[in-house]
């Protein structure tokens, strides 16, 4: 090679991009290029003083021969290696490479290497991180829909008619779950005693659930209901000597050694109700670890779901209450309007009847008659009244009893006799659904009989024939015109509904001056409820 043609290959090897190195087959190196010497200098524990003609390529390089040596091997047996993103590891200074090596031949015989590198230690590390960022993206959106999902899940429970307990038991479930802690605990605050009482937990010791006693002035969970705050604990038993301190009695002490033992790290919330500091919710990790902003929030909403349980099953007790009240007081009216009136009304004839029968034994014996319908009509009202107070008694009863004990109430309210007429019996005990509707309709026809139909007599009928029931009730009243009375009027729609909630065919006939018949027709039949025998029929 010429002296120009030389100077032209040095300038170009020189200002190359890439790195560019020749060794002899025990890979010594003897060329090179600044690109070449300034790869060492950055990726391996060398120095630029070190890269000289002769150095081993291990020598300059600790540690990469086991990963590259057989692949020289390769080239020096004569064939030609290509590779993108070799990783490389000199004393722990890891680098990427995108590379050529070539064997260099004399003749036939290779008598080195020549290889070509380009340095792609910032575009595979940059791809890792993208990598990375979006692995941590999936990850943080299958959490987010998880938690999401548990939030549906707690909801529906919320929405349920399940016990407190229950509800907890299912939240304290999830919120272990969705936040991946060993042990969760939720704490109720009894105000007059001034103790953290455990209402609900798991992974806890069982010995600790049931007998520790939290002083609020003391403890990681007295100091977040008092500040109303979260509190984040990386360090556990930092925490014992201070909490000790705050118990006096020797077996807490114990039972808090122990569970202070078992965990590293604690994630506490509070429990607020409309504002009000409830209790709190904690979470027990056994390995040390950090929290953030996330799992702070989805503890906080978590805590959140616990407190609207709780306030649900307050606003039940409180509305079941109300209910009872409502119906006791009911009751007491019904019993007054009813039973009282009546039975005043027996007391004034008896105490008549000794005159009247002195003046006239035929009069006497027929107020007689009345002062014993009267008694009669008290006694059914009032058994009547017991059965809303034990609502079992419906099923427990005869449909027919349970009949004739409203036609004689229905005669002692106003007077109205009612005959009642019962037509074979039923061939297998009545559904108690069926018995407590067919009752409930005869009630409220009854009452529009002695409440709105002036009549004289009524009629109270129920046959049974073939798999078939048919109820019905007729009075000699006023009547009226159905397609003039709206379904929320006498009490139509109730009736029709309770007919349609069983199956059955419910039938109307009125007509103003001619009286009124309704009537309920059921099938025991499967056929019956099937083709779903409801609906109105105006005969």
């Amino acid at each position: 090679m010429n002296p120009i043609d030389q100077s032209l290959l040095d300038i170009l090897l020189d200002r190359m991009p890439m790195a560019i190195a020749v060794f002899d087959r025990q890979m010594r190196l003897q060329r090179w290029n600044p690109t070449w010497a300034g790869f060492v200098e950055r990726y391996t524990p060398s120095r630029l003083t070190d890269v000289v003609a002769g150095a081993s390529l291990y020598d300059l390089a600790p540690g990469i021969e086991e990963s590259v040596a057989p692949a020289l091997r390769q080239v020096l047996d004569g064939r030609i290696l290509r590779q993108d993103a070799l990783r490389l590891e000199s004393s722990g200074i890891v680098s990427y490479w995108d590379l050529v090596v070539a064997p260099l031949t004399d003749g036939e015989e290779v008598v080195g290497i020549v290889e070509v590198n380009i340095d792609a230690t910032e575009r595979v590390l940059a791809y890792q991180t993208l990598e990375e960022r979006v692995e941590e993206r999936t990850r943080d959106a299958a959490r987010r829909a998880e938690v999401a999902e548990g939030i549906r899940d707690i909801l529906t429970i919320l929405n349920s008619n399940r016990p407190l307990d229950d509800v907890l038991d299912h939240i304290v479930s999830d919120a272990k779950r969705l936040l991946a802690a060993d042990g969760v605990g939720v704490y109720r605050l009894e105000v007059k005693d001034g103790l953290l009482l455990t209402q609900r937990s798991q992974g806890l010791e069982v010995d600790y659930v049931a007998s520790m006693k939290i002083p609020v002035t003391g403890g990681v969970v007295g100091q977040t209901v008092l500040q109303g705050q979260p509190l984040v604990l990386p360090d556990i038993p930092a925490i014992i000597p201070n909490a000790l301190e705050q118990m006096p009695d020797p077996g807490q002490q114990e039972l808090l050694k122990n569970l202070t033992s078992s965990y590293s790290s604690l994630l506490a919330v509070p429990l607020l109700i409309k504002d009000e500091l409830y209790g709190g919710m904690v979470f027990y990790y056994t390995e040390s670890r950090s929290f953030s902003e996330e799992d702070v929030g989805l503890a906080l909403a978590l805590a959140d779901q616990a407190a609207l349980a709780i306030e649900n099953a307050r606003l039940i007790d409180q509305a079941e209450e109300m209910a009872v009240a409502a119906e006791r007081s009911r009751l007491a009216r019904e019993l007054h309007d009813a039973v009282t009136q009546t039975l005043f009304s027996a007391s004034l004839l008896a105490e008549v009847l000794p005159q009247l029968w002195e003046k006239d034994a035929a009069e006497g014996r027929r107020r007689v008659e009345e002062l014993r319908q009267l008694t009669r009509g008290a006694l059914a009202e009032m058994r009547t009244l017991l059965l809303e107070l034990r609502p079992t008694a419906l099923v427990e009863a005869e449909l027919p009893d349970l009949l004739r004990q409203l036609s004689e109430a229905t005669r002692g309210a106003a007077g109205v006799p009612v005959r009642l007429k019962v037509k074979g019996r039923p061939s297998e005990p009545l559904p108690p659904d069926v018995q407590i509707a067919l009752y409930r309709i005869a009630q409220e026809a009854l009452n529009n009989v002695s409440r709105h139909s002036h009549a004289s007599e009524a009629f109270l009928d129920l046959s049974y024939s073939a798999g078939e029931l048919r109820l019905s009730v007729t009075d000699d009243g006023d009547g009226f015109d159905p397609s003039q009375v709206g379904p929320e009027r006498l009490g139509l729609g109730i009736m029709e509904e309770r007919a349609q909630a069983i199956g059955a065919e419910f039938e109307l006939g009125s007509e103003p001056g001619k009286g009124t018949e309704i009537a309920v027709v059921w099938s025991a039949g499967e056929a019956g409820r099937s083709q779903g025998m409801t609906g109105v029929r105006e005969r």
